[in-house]
């Protein structure tokens, strides 16, 4: 692509509430010097940054000298960048915008092109090396350095004069701050990549050697069956007690209150704990009639286990939470609803069967999604009562080779593993229970990626056949 040539300035492009370039008040030396300062101070402090950066991390090998080198250079890519982009398209740079002046071209008085702020960048240089060039404006009739007069540019007082409205034309945001923020976050993933890889201690061979060890994989399974058991559990009871707070009978509505008050009000761990150690208190369980026939029982130590302790404690604490979200799902329903079925004679159960709770799955579906990769990775409280968890089954491995940290790593990938399944299967049953909500579905991302790919591919096609223009 070729550089547009920009025409001379014309009488009649000239807005009455702007100078001509030949009134446009020069900058005096000392002001030109203290936004030289300014930019240049800049540049120290990002320095200072990097270098603090590069002491703290303690960087070596051939990686640590890649990116030493580019936290050095950062600073001096960002001045080189306003000097050139910033100051073509408003004719300052952050030094200038501060102590209001611009540089713009002596025939125009518009914003110099990127190619001759470029140029004037070396030749700018040049002139701070020799000193000479960069003191010449003290003696200069027009406040020129060797630069500018090369360039015929000229730094002045205020703002440059627009361009004429024919050459007027829309440009993209240019995002220097993402930009630094992405190079801060290379430097950070390059940082954790170089401590996962050349740290020794983590014992990479030992967390592939257990990731699939039967022991670690039984605890999986038992990690899985509790957390749907739990979920069961919790979505079912916790439907009934959101029907039951929503009930005019105060004292049905008060009971699910009470319930939700409690369980949500102790922690899951007390609960597990209590559960383990129900026979404390009640040593012997049985189901009958109130003070009559029973018609099976037997001892608490017995009956509940601790596999039934960690489903009893979980379940009916995640029923409460699901309460309230199912609460809240079926208050997001318009009130129209019930009363359009309640003229056609429907009861109220098969207005919330039917009506209400379809159309509030929507908002009950994401934190249902939430609340079942939590429980998947409260599952892990379980050890506490003796259950032969995921956790449970590293921390058996660990207490006999010692090897604390790669265990925990094999366990840590296995809930990312599988949070990251849940997390996929929550997103499509999102989309499946949005159709109502909007006119176009969103995409999936495997949709999103073949767009992608066939904008580029036509980008490209384009770029290709159509050439450059100058």
């Amino acid at each position: 692509m070729g550089y547009r040539r920009r025409r001379h300035f014309r009488p009649e492009d000239q807005r009455s509430d702007q100078l001509t370039p030949d009134q446009l008040p020069l900058a005096s030396w000392s002001r030109r010097a203290y936004a030289l300062l300014i930019d240049l101070g800049i540049v120290v402090v990002g320095e200072g940054i990097a270098v603090g950066i590069i002491a703290a991390a303690g960087f070596h090998g051939i990686g640590g000298f890649v990116l030493t080198l580019a936290l050095i250079a950062l600073p001096v890519f960002f001045y080189c960048w306003q000097a050139v982009v910033r100051q073509a398209a408003i004719g300052k740079t952050i030094g200038k915008s501060i102590v209001g002046l611009s540089l713009v071209d002596d025939v125009d008085g518009l914003s110099p092109t990127e190619r001759t702020c470029a140029r004037r960048l070396v030749a700018h240089l040049v002139d701070l090396v020799s000193v000479v060039g960069f003191l010449r404006p003290l003696w200069q009739p027009e406040h020129k350095t060797f630069a500018d007069s090369y360039l015929a540019t000229r730094v002045v007082d205020g703002d440059p004069i627009l361009p004429p409205a024919d050459e007027m034309k829309t440009v993209s945001l240019r995002h220097p701050g993402r930009w630094l923020a992405a190079a801060a976050v290379f430097v950070l993933v390059g940082m954790l990549a170089r401590f996962l890889v050349t740290n020794k201690k983590l014992h990479w061979d030992v967390v592939g050697k257990n990731l699939h060890a039967s022991v670690v994989l039984d605890g999986l399974l038992v990690t899985l069956e509790l957390t749907a058991i739990a979920m069961v559990i919790g979505v079912g009871l916790g439907i009934v007690l959101a029907i039951m707070r929503l009930s005019p009978n105060p004292i049905v509505s008060g009971a699910a209150w009470t319930y939700i008050w409690i369980f949500r009000g102790t922690p899951v761990l007390v609960q597990l704990v209590v559960w383990f150690n129900l026979a404390a208190v009640i040593p012997r369980v049985s189901l009958g009639m109130p003070f009559g026939h029973e018609f099976f029982g037997g001892s608490s130590n017995t009956l509940i286990t601790s596999f039934t302790a960690a489903i009893l404690g979980l379940g009916l604490n995640e029923a409460a939470y699901m309460a309230e979200i199912v609460r809240a799902g079926v208050l997001s329903v318009d009130h129209g609803q019930t009363e359009a079925a309640q003229a056609l004679g429907m009861n109220r159960i098969r207005i919330m069967r039917r009506i209400v709770l379809p159309q509030a799955m929507r908002v009950i579906v994401p934190p249902t999604g939430n609340e079942t990769i939590s429980m998947l990775k409260t599952t892990s409280l379980v050890s506490v009562i003796s259950g032969n968890d995921l956790f449970r089954s590293v921390q058996n491995i660990y207490n006999n080779t010692y090897q604390i940290i790669p265990n925990l790593i094999v366990a840590s990938l296995w809930y990312l593993a599988i949070t990251s399944l849940l997390t996929a299967a929550q997103y499509y049953v999102e989309r499946y229970y949005a159709r109502g909500s909007s006119r176009e579905l969103p995409p999936t991302p495997l949709s999103r990626l073949f767009r992608n790919a066939a904008r580029f591919h036509a980008g490209a096609n384009r770029d290709g056949s159509g050439g450059a223009i100058a």
